[in-house]
């Protein structure tokens, strides 16, 4: 069972990374890499920030995602998120949760102490 869940956290984390080459973000959810098609994105966890994508080592963030997601009331409704920063170009991995109602995201956005959250219907930021 051990190896299985290292399994699926290391797809998880590889996915993000293979798709942030190409694009400057991804969500998907840890379980089964399915994008968010509704609602608002809201970091809840720092995987890691790196100066880019060279610098990024899957391995060693695997033991800290499967340990924050084992810890989590529920970690079914988890996804893994990577995003580029326009302004300096480092790379962000982070665990997050999707709201359908923004006033909820806002909430827990704030709560996290997060700068923005992210509209998945619009593909844009909000600035909190």
């Amino acid at each position: 069972m051990r190896a299985q869940s290292v399994n699926k956290y290391l797809s998880a984390l590889n996915c993000a990374y293979t798709i942030l080459g190409y694009s400057d973000g991804y969500s998907g959810k840890i379980d089964t890499l399915d994008k968010p098609v509704e609602g608002y994105m809201v970091s809840i966890y720092s995987l890691g920030i790196f100066p880019n994508l060279s610098e990024v080592r899957i391995f060693d963030m695997v033991p800290i995602l499967r340990n924050y997601c084992d810890s989590y009331s529920i970690p079914d409704e988890l996804y893994i998120g990577s995003w580029r920063n326009p302004d300096n170009k480092e790379v962000h991995f982070e665990v997050s949760v999707n709201l359908l109602t923004l006033d909820e995201a806002i909430l827990l956005g704030k709560e996290y102490n997060q700068k923005y959250i992210y509209d998945v219907v619009n593909k844009c930021n909000i600035k909190l």
